[in-house]
């Protein structure tokens, strides 16, 4: 097994939709609706679409805290109410790197009668259904031996992927105090770069579906293929997930980078039906998992070997094409 970082958003994405299907919750309602205390410090207008499409401005919450309130959900929910946006709300997009996990958590439990988090959801609802079982929120401490450590790239495989993606972004190596650092540096126990934290039981046994999810390929796979396969998802919020919300690119002011989103999804032009997308997310070093909501093909790629981005998305992208090219002709 190996940790899937940003990948495992993909989960928290199907699980808000499989509520959305139940009427348990609906994409444009008021965050406040269900949670009145998040109306707090200037988030009254936010809507669960917003977070979805991490519109929220809420890249990091009002404080720091330690691991040992990570899985505390109302000192969560206590810091995420006090929490004042870093920009107005659904005026810009801009990656909630590992906020997206919390937040979702807590609309799952005041969406979900039986209040249940995200991951006694995912546990109770769609684990039981999947093919393969290899995939968890909050590892358990007995199961940390199977985990692969997680690798960081080497200095001049950076190098070169900057070079790659271009000489700007290269700047980003001397600045600390941007947008992606904050985001991708909260809460710090949980820094993508800090390869002894990521490689810690504590850290694992986490239920952040934004980015501590843990397992094989097949086990993540095995996530969509049940929520597919088992008709979770109502046919006309699938009729609503299958394009993107904004049909141009989107920019993201913390990732610095143009993509098709929505509803929490990546998208990209399906490399062999017209007028199609594939839905899905990366994450952090290399990790993909893309799906066809149309066949039921889903395509994981998991490493635990760093790779940065530029270089791996080039990568991905090759055998995503290759994949639907042999399985899905036209």
């Amino acid at each position: 097994m190996a940790s899937v970082f940003s990948t495992s958003k993909v989960l928290g994405c199907l699980v808000i939709a499989i509520l959305v299907s139940r009427g348990q919750l609906h994409y444009e309602d008021l965050v406040a609706k269900h949670w009145p205390a998040f109306a707090e410090n200037g988030k009254e207008n936010i809507t669960v679409q917003a977070i979805m499409e991490h519109k929220a401005g809420l890249i990091r919450f009002a404080d720091d805290f330690d691991i040992d309130m990570a899985n505390d959900p109302q000192f969560i929910a206590k810091l995420i109410e006090k929490t004042k946006p870093l920009w107005t709300p659904g005026t810009a997009v801009g990656y909630h790197a590992t906020t997206f996990g919390w937040l979702v958590d807590q609309l799952v439990r005041r969406s979900d009668p039986n209040e249940r988090g995200i991951g006694e959801f995912y546990r109770e609802e769609i684990l039981p259904l999947m093919p393969d079982k290899d995939f968890y929120i909050g590892l358990p401490v007995e199961l940390n031996e199977r985990v692969a450590s997680v690798v960081n790239s080497k200095r001049y495989e950076s190098f070169m992927d900057f070079l790659y993606s271009s000489l700007y972004k290269l700047g980003r190596l001397f600045r600390k105090h941007d947008l992606r650092s904050v985001a991708l540096g909260y809460p710090e126990w949980m820094n993508v770069d800090d390869e002894v934290a990521l490689n810690t039981a504590k850290v694992r046994a986490v239920e952040n579906v934004a980015a501590l999810g843990i397992g094989t390929a097949r086990g993540l796979a095995s996530v969509a293929v049940a929520v597919m396969q088992n008709n979770l998802i109502r046919a006309d919020v699938w009729e609503r997930l299958k394009k993107p919300s904004h049909m141009n690119l989107v920019k993201d002011i913390v990732i610095d980078r143009r993509a098709l989103r929505g509803y929490g999804f990546f998208y990209s032009i399906h490399p062999t039906r017209k007028n199609s997308y594939l839905i899905g997310h990366g994450g952090h070093g290399g990790q993909m998992m893309v799906f066809d909501p149309e066949t039921k093909i889903v395509v994981t790629i998991i490493r635990n070997g760093m790779r940065k981005s530029a270089l791996a998305q080039k990568d991905s992208d090759r055998i995503i094409e290759q994949v639907f090219h042999l399985l899905d002709p036209r």
